[in-house]
């Protein structure tokens, strides 16, 4: 029994705090915004439905008239059939609903509601005794214990999700207001990469199966960059599907690197079913997706991802091609393949002389090796199959310099 619990006795024992419902089960976040045809207030609001064994609970976070946060449960078991929601003793008078909140990995707190409104719904306010809905809205991570007929269920709820966010922002919790104009939104190359197909409702399907959130949530990347994950692309592959989603840093720039995640899939019917696991892979230093992915099956027995990038930095330029087997265990990416080099347009020093070196891809053989050739400069490297990627026959540095 939790400490939470120790000094109170109940009727009916809680379960740990580690019994919680899986957090992607059921359906994603989605915004809606209208008004209550009552009091014509405007509310945005984040809803979304949460699946266990024994029950289905609808839960709405709203913001009402940009002021008022609240957290709305409704129970019902699997047949939808309502829920009446009940108390852990026998403190309060009839008609009482108590709950409990973990808010991030502070101490749980308690709070309950007296004459709800249904007997299976839980409306929790700013003036909820116990703990407040103002308190919840400041958490990324939200534990909520609350006890239907059928059981005792705990529901763990993330509000880093970007519909989750745009509710509080709305109330003004967690927005961070703009010095300047400028300031308050992403620029035009962010924009432009998080823009994805709205009425590509297959694309959104996978993103949601593959992640567990909707469209556009925000994450760290490896680089400590905050960045947003948006839809890309659906490959449907011999062994399942391929969901190839954008990774585009928030603040973009020579010290930032953006790049895609690659999720895997299978079908079930008309849905998709996800392993829970992606790679990332980063491919830009200014913080943005590839502008271009090529999906070739000339290099390889299975279909592979086909990148042109490149970085420059004081009038040096440097390119190189990224290919990515997308193999039924998992993507194997090859070594970067340089393919281009200039120093036009820097200023030279210690005598160095103007240079542009522009390689292409030849002689390719699949699942066997390729040519990297530049026939004007004189230069030709080789790669070769190992293992599972193509590394560059010898070794050592290539002639096409990195910056």
């Amino acid at each position: 029994m939790d400490d939470f619990y120790a000094a109170r006795s109940r009727t009916i024992p809680p379960l740990p705090w580690s019994n919680i419902a899986p957090p992607f089960s059921g359906s994603p976040w989605t915004l809606e915004r209208n008004s209550d045809k009552m009091t014509d207030e405007a509310i945005v609001s984040a809803v979304r439905k949460f699946e266990t064994r024994n029950h289905v609970f609808d839960v709405t976070i709203a913001c009402r008239n940009g002021s008022e946060i609240t957290y709305d449960f409704t129970a019902f078991d699997t047949e939808q059939r309502a829920a009446t929601l009940r108390r852990w003793d026998r403190e309060l008078s009839d008609p009482a609903i108590r709950f409990q909140v973990r808010v991030d990995q502070q101490e749980a707190a308690e709070g309950y509601v007296t004459n709800p409104r249904y007997t299976n719904e839980l409306m929790i306010g700013s003036d909820t005794p116990g703990i407040t809905s103002s308190d919840m809205a400041k958490a990324t991570k939200l534990v909520v214990r609350l006890l239907p007929n059928g059981g005792e269920e705990t529901l763990e709820i993330d509000q880093t999700d970007s519909n989750v966010r745009s509710v509080m922002e709305a109330c003004g919790i967690g927005a961070e207001p703009a010095e300047n104009a400028d300031a308050a939104g992403p620029n035009d190359a962010v924009l432009s990469a998080t823009a994805y197909d709205l009425t590509d409702k297959q694309l959104i399907s996978a993103f949601t199966a593959a992640t567990g959130r909707s469209p556009m949530f925000t994450v760290e990347t490896d680089h400590g960059s905050p960045a947003y994950v948006t839809p890309r692309q659906l490959l449907h592959m011999p062994f399942g599907a391929v969901l190839l989603a954008n990774l585009t840093v928030k603040e973009t720039g020579h010290a930032a690197a953006g790049g895609i995640r690659i999720y895997y899939l299978k079908h079930d019917g008309d849905r998709f079913l996800s392993s829970g696991k992606f790679e990332e892979i980063y491919t830009s230093d200014m913080g943005l997706p590839p502008e271009k992915i090529t999906v070739t099956g000339s290099f390889t027995t299975y279909p592979a991802i086909y990148i042109e990038d490149g970085d420059g930095n004081g009038g040096y330029w440097s390119g190189w091609v990224d290919l990515i087997e997308l193999r039924p265990e998992g993507p194997a990416r090859s070594d970067a393949i340089p393919v281009y080099y200039s120093n036009k347009d820097a200023i030279p020093g210690n005598g160095e002389k103007p240079v542009e070196l522009e390689g292409k891809i030849i002689n390719i053989r699949r699942d066997k090796g390729f040519d990297v050739v530049d026939e004007k400069a004189g230069i030709r490297e080789s790669y070769i199959r190992s293992g599972t990627k193509f590394v560059r026959a010898g070794g050592g540095a290539s002639k096409f310099p990195d910056l």
